[in-house]
């Protein structure tokens, strides 16, 4: 996992609860947390974080994971649409990150590894199969709920299938999705 992602979660993580309880989940999860942007990183990493917020917050790591993710979206939006036209609905918005976003991820780290979205609409709510080796999926989730909130929009995202539970994809349903 890029650097650039640890680097959005400790902004997050400041922002949200203080340099206190990054510190702390650092030091509860045995990690030095000297990332840099282009640096890789395990994904177990994350998910020892999570669970040290997990831990803390008494709450679930799928729970927590889905936070950050919500509260990461903002800050890694800016870094990679700066040069293209910005969607304004997350309709527009979850078509894109394919052929748009994850591009110019490629360009500025080339060799990450970004997951794939195959995305359908089932009548009113969007259905967003996640492809990836991470298994990250509530990170995801988390992410499809910060750009609703970066576009004004109020959603509910539910996952009918999910690897975690056996089943042989992930995929996240939209519901409310301008």
């Amino acid at each position: 996992m890029k650097g650039v992602l640890f680097n959005a979660v400790e902004e997050a993580v400041t922002r949200e609860w203080g340099e206190e309880m990054w510190d702390d989940l650092l030091v509860s999860s045995g990690l030095e947390g000297a990332y840099t942007v282009l640096g890789n990183y395990p994904d177990a990493e994350l998910v020892a974080l999570a669970d040290s917020a997990a831990d803390r917050l008494n709450t679930s790591v799928d729970d927590v994971l889905r936070t950050l993710g919500r509260l990461t979206f903002k800050p890694l939006m800016t870094r990679y649409t700066s040069s293209v036209e910005v969607p304004t609905s997350l309709r527009e918005f979850l078509p894109n990150v394919n052929d748009v976003i994850h591009p110019q991820v490629l360009k500025l780290y080339p060799g990450a590894s970004v997951p794939r979205f195959a995305l359908r609409e089932n009548g009113d709510d969007l259905e967003l199969d996640y492809l990836s080796v991470r298994r990250m999926c509530t990170l995801a989730e988390g992410l499809v709920l910060g750009a609703a909130d970066h576009y004004g929009e109020n959603v509910v995202v539910d996952q009918p299938c999910c690897k975690h539970r056996g089943d042989s994809r992930c995929t996240i349903r939209i519901r409310g999705a301008s």
